[in-house]
């Protein structure tokens, strides 16, 4: 993990080795487990908690409105993108998120994407980013697994590419080109 105190962000990320400093960017990258180590564990819960959860206290919500609960959930969005978007991790994230949905008797889920950068490799061996075929590829082969495994108790699963809508001509060229290149392939489940 590491933690950028000038712009209160926590990263994670997934390394083969023990991190030391990566060359090419100069804060420094502690295992959660050294950082319990030096710090405490419960020191490090109540950071770690901070950052990953959108709770609030009672003395917060008396002040709160909703410019404050957008940035509480950008930072936990940041904070786990490190985590969830390695390939591995982000298989068994999906599966295990659509067979939490399963147990609370959801029969099918929309799941809306921008098919953001999936790492095929740990940070310190350069990441490797999926394709947005690729990306589009990924989320449809794990919800096909997920729809077998499940397939007496489950409907189905659809996947929607949403892209923001606050963008340039030439982004939205870029996106129509990408729902080509997806419907050519026969990935295209929905481009919304």
């Amino acid at each position: 993990m590491r933690y950028e105190d000038t712009t209160d962000t926590l990263e994670f990320a997934w390394f083969d080795r023990e991190p030391k400093i990566l060359e090419a960017d100069t804060s420094m990258w502690h295992g959660v487990n050294e950082a319990r180590r030096v710090f405490g564990s419960k020191s490090v819960d109540k950071f770690l908690t901070k950052y990953l959860s959108c709770g609030m206290d009672t003395m917060m919500m008396q002040r709160i409105n909703i410019n404050h609960i957008w940035q509480s959930f950008k930072r936990s969005v940041i904070a786990i993108k490190g985590i969830i978007f390695y390939l591995p991790a982000f298989r068994m994230y999906i599966y295990n998120a659509l067979g939490e949905m399963l147990e609370d008797n959801v029969q099918h889920v929309q799941i809306r994407t921008s098919l953001p950068t999936i790492c095929t490799k740990m940070k310190d061996q350069g990441c490797r980013p999926l394709s947005k075929v690729e990306a589009a590829q990924a989320y449809l082969d794990i919800t096909a697994k997920f729809e077998a495994d499940h397939a007496d108790e489950y409907c189905g699963t659809s996947v929607i590419i949403a892209q923001s809508r606050k963008v340039s001509s030439s982004i939205v060229d870029t996106h129509l080109k990408l729902a080509a290149e997806l419907q050519e392939q026969v990935l295209l489940i929905s481009f919304g």
